[in-house]
């Protein structure tokens, strides 16, 4: 597709990367004279009709979500029957690449990370999002400080049921709650899991549970305790594990609902 015109609007530049379902590049937009990102959907998948409704709940997300933290979109449309969003190009490295560098991080840094993110989180789940996808490969980190959430591609409305885990199901296992994993309900506190799963890699450089497939993992919060954080902290200091472990607690009813809940304390550390 590169120095293809897209609808007439948006002159593909160069690939910027590649996930399971979509491939994602740079382009000019003539109309506005900005660089933007386009999220194109697959040709393996761009015929396959739950492939297509997913990349468009996608759209519908981004579209409708407007914070800082969250990526801004900006048009939805199709090219060739495959599907694009347009959106903002973000320069930066994913949470995932930063924490792989540094191992962990000192506890203003994740605390400050934590709380965009779920400063993100609280402006989906008012809105009736559930993103269900929180994960450090979801998260980039700007120069500035900020940072971007990105792929609502699996995020559903409040009422909606999800998907069980298997073993070829998912990347993200470590990240997602016990009642996403066994096809339950989810609601918001599903997100508050990721998160605390998040701060506590961030603090720690480990993640609280393994084992030896996805459904080991995702069985592995209702019969095993995480250590305490702060043993390994760069800058330990009692109660650093409190709030990550909270939110790591396996009973939704134990899990704060939004960030109102959960990023209060967080300035206590």
């Amino acid at each position: 597709m590169i120095g293809e015109l897209i609808n007439g609007r948006y002159r593909i530049e160069c690939e910027a990367g590649s996930g399971g379902m979509a491939d994602v590049y740079k382009a000019h937009d003539l109309k506005t004279d900005r660089t933007v990102a386009l999220k194109v959907i697959k040709k393996d998948y761009c015929r396959d009709p739950k492939y297509v409704r997913r990349f468009e709940r996608e759209a519908q997300a981004v579209l409708s979500l407007k914070n800082a933290n969250i990526v801004r979109a900006y048009d939805y449309g199709t090219y060739d029957s495959r599907s694009f969003i347009v959106m903002e190009f973000v320069k930066g490295c994913t949470l995932k690449e930063y924490l792989s560098a540094k191992k962990k991080l000192d506890v203003k840094t994740a605390v400050g990370i934590a709380e965009k993110i779920l400063d993100a989180l609280e402006c989906a789940h008012n809105a009736g999002y559930i993103h269900r996808d929180v994960k450090p490969q979801n998260i980039m980190l700007l120069a500035d400080g900020s940072i971007k959430m990105m792929d609502f591609g699996i995020a559903r409305f409040s009422r909606a049921q999800s998907q069980t885990v298997s073993d070829k199901a998912i990347g993200s296992v470590h990240y997602i709650s016990p009642e996403q994993a066994k096809g339950e309900r989810t609601d918001a506190r599903t997100d508050i899991y990721s998160v605390g799963v998040m701060l506590y890699e961030m603090l720690s450089g480990r993640l609280p549970f393994d084992g030896d497939g996805a459904v080991s993992i995702a069985e592995a919060p209702g019969r095993d305790c995480p250590q305490h954080p702060g043993r390994s902290a760069p800058d330990h200091r009692k109660g650093n594990g409190k709030r990550p472990r909270q939110a790591l607690s396996e009973c939704p009813g134990n899990a704060g609902c939004h960030r109102g809940v959960q990023a209060q304390p967080l300035h206590s550390f």
